[in-house]
């Protein structure tokens, strides 16, 4: 197919054996083969490893830094913590069990697979998934895991998923879209939400949230304390057609 010279060897071994290494410098190369071949062995003595870095996680100073953010909330205020992207290069799981040792109320990762990786690994504390995914319905359900309902679409296909698996009143959490416009119901939406929602066997509303879109900027302070009055008037429309007590919580987006 390709007029090139080619060379072929009989397998991993004998090309890690006869392959001079130095012959390769600044090469873009594609390795690609079934697992059963352990191409990773040809990629792993291929890369240039001239040093080591080491990431030390002081889980003391973890641990004071949730106990001072607890202090300055009243004791019935829950606790949801970030552990999306692997802690943020903390250790998913090593900070998950801190955290749930610590009895915070709720984890949140971004995909299921974090949340997957998080109850394999022992972790029982509930988890909230902030981008579901529709083919991730299935496992989230298996695992327990709790997703962010941010449009009609993902509210009916997950509808769908639950009413497959036969599940109901599973724990879903409502965002609503106050002004910073990265996902959620809008203001039009709101009626349509109820009217599936509220009825409906399948879900149990554990959570109302929106996003402030620029609380760590005074110069945003009076577009702020509009989310938060539109949050505070959307919420009461929602919750008011429930005969359960529902979470709310609105925070800056870092």
């Amino acid at each position: 197919m390709f007029h090139l010279p080619a060379d072929f060897y009989a397998s991993t071994n004998d090309f890690l054996y006869e392959i001079e290494r130095n012959s390769f410098k600044n090469e873009t190369i594609l390795i690609k083969g079934a697992r059963d071949f352990h191409f990773e062995r040809i990629s792993n003595a291929l890369q240039q490893q001239a040093h080591r870095t080491v990431l030390e996680v002081d889980l003391t100073a973890l641990v004071h830094n949730l106990n001072y953010y607890r202090s300055l909330l009243q004791p019935n205020t829950k606790l949801t913590v970030m552990v999306k992207a692997f802690s943020y290069g903390s250790g998913s799981v090593e900070v998950a069990r801190l955290l749930q040792y610590h009895r915070v109320d709720y984890l949140a990762v971004a995909i299921a697979d974090e949340g997957v990786e998080l109850r394999n690994a022992g972790i029982t504390t509930p988890i909230i998934v902030m981008n579901p995914e529709l083919h991730s319905f299935q496992v989230m359900i298996e695992y327990g895991l709790e997703p962010e309902i941010y449009g009609l679409d993902i509210l009916q296909n997950f509808e769908k998923a639950l009413k497959k698996a036969g599940v109901e009143n599973y724990p879903v959490h409502i965002k609503l879209d106050t002004g910073m416009h990265r996902m959620g119901f809008m203001q039009h939406d709101l009626d349509e939400l109820i009217r599936t929602i509220a009825p409906n066997k399948h879900f149990h509303i554990r959570s109302l949230f929106s996003h402030l879109a620029g609380a760590d900027e005074t110069v945003h302070d009076n577009f702020t304390l509009q989310q938060i009055e539109l949050f505070e008037k959307w919420c009461k429309k929602i919750s008011s057609n429930f005969s359960y007590a529902i979470d709310r919580h609105i925070l800056n987006s870092a």
